[in-house]
């Protein structure tokens, strides 16, 4: 099952030299059942746990990181992967029964290479049904309630009935989760290719409003899903696709941004602070929202000043707001928009203006506005003809 993970050989190793025992768990195993690449391993080891760890630690020439000091929870960092170490309570059985999922309630057994299985999470794993261990685990953490939700996105399975109607009665239970907490998993909700189905399923079931002080319209995120996956068959569908998935902030990429951006407007964009964004990532979200309205090519050169390097998500998003399924003039648009050039120098600036006269005030914006306008509309092209231009204005 291990097959080559020079890691995990040299842990059963240090599991023999030290005399414990140790095991795999929770979501590691479930990934390495599915098949799936995964970078998180989770274990749980009877005996010195500091002691082990450190050891691992130097060995792989890792970090060590003490996560939680009462619940004695240690995280060695190697290269992209995290080794997080939590101690054996009682009997291996126990611990698994603490889990939120049957999926997540398996064990590998180190040692011996023998699955431990106490809750048929292999049947469900086999079955792609994800099925609640005990609603006592939703209410001694009920962030496990969107836990859920994401695990449906990434895995693709079914929510159990059973399972839908206690998420359901114990969404009440939100209201205590800390925003950062709530923000975290909403962002690994989103970031998967089709978010809009599984927020709709959290919405019909009374969930989603949970998360928001205002009701939710998710058209708009739907729409933009659907202009993306139209957006990838065009010619430009690489450089689309490289642009979305770029980092803004605290790793994020700019379409998960642009997704959550799609669930708020104007009116109520002051509640992003709740969630506590960087600094980077509120301005990029405030800015998209505030021009989500633009309609034409026209109404984003003209406003390229304040929107400059996030033309493609304004554009994006207010294309979103007006999508009806016929995506003809939003291909003829996006057409268009890859024929300008963007990344244009401007030909005068504010010390231009000023050695031509210009007083310092609301008027510099609309002249160097207008001069941007006409840069990206190719009807001007060299300095001189921005001086004349300016002189005309004057």
């Amino acid at each position: 099952m291990l097959k080559k993970n020079a890691y995990l050989f040299l842990i059963i190793d240090l599991l023999k030299h030290f005399g414990f025992s140790g095991y795999l768990v929770g979501g590691s195993i479930r990934d390495l059942i599915l098949k799936r690449k995964f970078h998180d391993f989770d274990l749980v080891i009877d005996g010195n746990l500091e002691k082990f760890a450190r050891e691992f630690a130097r060995r792989v020439k890792g970090r060590m990181v003490i996560l939680n000091e009462k619940f004695k929870l240690i995280r060695v960092i190697v290269k992209e992967y995290n080794f997080d170490f939590s101690p054996l309570s009682v009997r291996i059985e126990k611990d698994l029964k603490k889990r939120d999922f049957t999926i997540n309630a398996l064990a590998l057994n180190l040692l011996n290479n023998k699955i431990i299985d106490p809750f048929s999470g292999k049947e469900a794993l086999n079955k792609k049904i994800i099925s609640l261990i005990s609603e006592k685990n939703l209410t001694e953490d009920p962030l496990r309630i969107l836990r859920a939700f994401r695990f449906k996105a990434a895995l693709n399975f079914k929510l159990e009935e059973k399972t839908l109607k206690a998420l359901k009665k114990h969404a009440p239970g939100l209201k205590t989760i800390s925003p950062e907490r709530i923000r975290d998993e909403l962002f690994k909700i989103l970031y998967f290719k089709k978010s809009f189905s599984i927020l709709k399923l959290m919405q019909n079931l009374n969930i989603l409003n949970r998360l928001f002080n205002f009701k939710i319209s998710l058209l708009k995120l739907k729409n933009l899903e659907n202009l993306y996956e139209v957006s990838l068959k065009t010619k430009e569908r690489v450089k689309i696709k490289e642009y979305f998935n770029q980092i803004l902030s605290d790793n994020r990429k700019r379409f998960t941004l642009l997704k959550l951006a799609s669930l708020f407007s104007p009116e109520n964009s002051f509640l992003l602070k709740n969630y506590k964004l960087s600094n980077k990532e509120l301005n990029y979200l405030n800015l998209a929202i505030k021009y989500n309205d633009i309609m034409t090519l026209e109404n984003l050169m003209e406003n390229f000043l304040e929107i400059k390097n996030h033309s493609l998500d304004v554009l994006f998003l207010s294309q979103a707001g007006i999508s009806s399924g016929d995506y003809k003039n939003f291909l003829k648009i996006l057409a268009s928009y890859f024929k300008v050039n963007w990344s244009f120098k401007p030909l005068l600036n504010g010390d231009d203006l000023k050695q031509l006269g210009f007083t310092p005030g609301p008027d510099f914006k609309r002249i160097l506005r207008r001069l941007s306008f006409l840069q990206l509309k190719g009807k001007i092209k060299t300095k001189p003809e921005a001086i004349n231009f300016t002189k005309k204005i004057k």
